[in-house]
């Protein structure tokens, strides 16, 4: 799992020394140590995971200022740090909508577990919001896309009535081939919209998962220059979930892992059971207890930046070059949709040019 990464905002040459030393010893990442708030709003452009943010900084903004201007570009969780206790200061503060505050001095089994709840806090908070953006999107959807895909069939069959009058070797027939094949890919982003309507509604039945992977792996891998390796226990992985979509989803990331790999490469899956407990170490800290099926699955291809990271679940979000059938940004939104009606969890990691990681955790019940 990677580690945490966090930005000390301190002008205090000591206690600053002091807090990288005992959050390193904690098993955190230090992105930067800033002494100001203007420092620190630059710096934030790094993206830490987490700021521990002096109150009284010297330079022509506070930390409270400081942290308003980032919470308002990143909403990146901030602590505040102070040896104050005005209550002026704690009110402008509370504006701000800090994760925790942290009177000094203060004990290092106390700054972490502020650091923790902060980073839980969140991360509950942004599957939230993903939640409710998937429920408004799955509303809108739903209607409009059968309706659409209605009037896009009858579109296709009258096309194909025509092509069937044409030379096929004329300019027209050309034209009508290029206009038909259009209407294909729409019917597929259609598909994609049912998905995410369909979504909380998952018709669950025992089945094998590795079944599912092997088939989907081999549907969309076999004869292209992207192979695959699975491994996997022996025992049989049985257990209950909606067949249909959960292929969906493996054809979604196998697509996605084939497309950042145009030269060819391996991609790595991974399928285990585990039982998560309280002090797990999975790199979803907001994951509740309990017995999970685990896919990993890795490719060595393109990879994503950082910033991109938190907006590849978003729908019309999309690396890929906008105008052609690649480019509509739908294939991780479903997946997350999916995944999220099975009360199952994913995470993504990536760099560029060294590849990508997919997380899947799914109900082994």
């Amino acid at each position: 799992m990677p580690k945490k990464r966090i930005m000390i905002v301190e002008d205090d040459v000591l206690i600053s020394k002091m807090l990288e030393i005992s959050l390193q010893y904690m098993g955190y990442e230090i992105t930067s140590i800033v002494n100001s708030g203007e420092l620190a709003v630059k710096k934030a452009e790094d993206r830490p995971d987490l700021i521990l943010m002096d109150i009284t900084l010297s330079g022509e903004i506070d930390g409270v200022e400081a942290a308003n201007q980032i919470r308002t570009k990143f909403k990146t969780p901030i602590i505040y740090l102070t040896a104050l206790s005005d209550d002026e200061i704690f009110a402008r503060a509370r504006q701000t909508q800090a994760s925790g505050y942290l009177i000094k001095p203060f004990q290092e089994a106390e700054l972490k577990a502020t650091i923790e709840m902060a980073i839980y806090k969140a991360q509950i908070e942004e599957e939230l919001l993903k939640a409710k953006k998937f429920e408004t999107i799955a509303t809108l959807s739903g209607g409009l896309a059968h309706d659409f895909n209605n009037l896009l069939m009858i579109m296709l069959g009258h096309m194909e009535m025509v092509q069937e009058e044409l030379d096929p070797h004329s300019l027209s027939d050309e034209s009508l081939k290029i206009a038909i094949e259009t209407l294909f890919q729409a019917r597929d982003l259609i598909t994609k919209f049912i998905s995410l309507s369909q979504g909380g509604n998952p018709s669950k039945k025992k089945y094998s998962i590795l079944k599912v992977i092997e088939q989907s792996a081999v549907a969309l891998l076999d004869g292209s220059n992207v192979k695959y390796e699975i491994n996997k226990l022996e025992e049989p992985l049985i257990f209950e979930f909606d067949i249909r979509q959960i292929r969906q989803v493996f054809d979604n990331l196998f697509e996605n892992s084939k497309e950042a790999m145009p030269q060819g490469g391996k991609i790595l899956i991974s399928i285990k059971k585990i039982n998560v407990f309280t002090n797990h170490q999975e790199p979803i800290q907001s994951i509740k207890e309990g017995n999970y099926i685990k896919v990993i699955i890795t490719d060595h291809g393109i990879g994503i930046i950082e910033s991109d990271i938190p907006k590849v679940f978003d729908p019309y979000f999309s690396t890929k070059q906008r105008g052609n059938k690649k480019g509509m940004g739908l294939g991780l939104a479903v997946v997350y949709s999916i995944i999220s009606k099975h009360d199952g969890y994913i995470h993504i990691e990536s760099k560029p040019e060294e590849g990508t990681t997919v997380y899947l955790y799914l109900p082994n019940i």
